[in-house]
């Protein structure tokens, strides 16, 4: 099973169901969608500084519940699917989905469909794209959800 890393405050956005896209500058490696991910909550914070309260207010999601965790499992998701981002005035996935900029000339959509919350975070350190978390992380997430069930 693989992780992704995200930043807060948009880990905590998809770990409570808030956003349900994932932005990114490739399209999502085909063989990820519909089986479970890992979703890691990244040691640092966003790089542009964003915070939960910036999001409620940008989105209207109840942010006061998120508990800003880092470094740690949080929730285990699925994708549906992926898409690229069209520029047009109207574009899709709002609020959550980026447009393409000059200086991010394509911008990808993945899609999740499924969360499920992690009780209690699991410690982990983290990586850029896909990677394999250590086998205690995974034995740790197994203890808490019944994976079987998310490959159902």
């Amino acid at each position: 099973m693989k992780a992704l890393t995200v930043r807060q405050p948009y880990a905590d956005a998809i770990a409570y169901q808030a956003k349900p896209i994932e932005n990114r500058s490739k399209p999502l490696p085909v063989k990820y969608i519909g089986v479970p991910v890992l979703l890691h909550a990244g040691k640092e914070p966003h790089a542009s500084g964003i915070t939960a309260v910036d999001l409620a207010q940008l989105t209207g999601a109840r942010t006061h519940t998120w508990p800003d965790t880092r470094s740690a499992i949080i929730a285990v998701i699925r994708f549906g699917g992926f898409h690229l981002a069209d520029g047009d005035v109207h574009w899709c996935c709002r609020p959550w989905g980026q447009v393409p900029t000059r200086v991010q000339p394509e911008v990808w959509h993945w899609q999740i469909t499924d969360v499920q919350h992690l009780a209690e975070p699991v410690p982990a350190t983290g990586a850029l794209g896909f990677w394999t978390p250590k086998e205690d992380v995974l034995a740790a997430v197994q203890r808490q959800i019944n994976l079987e069930r998310t490959t159902a």
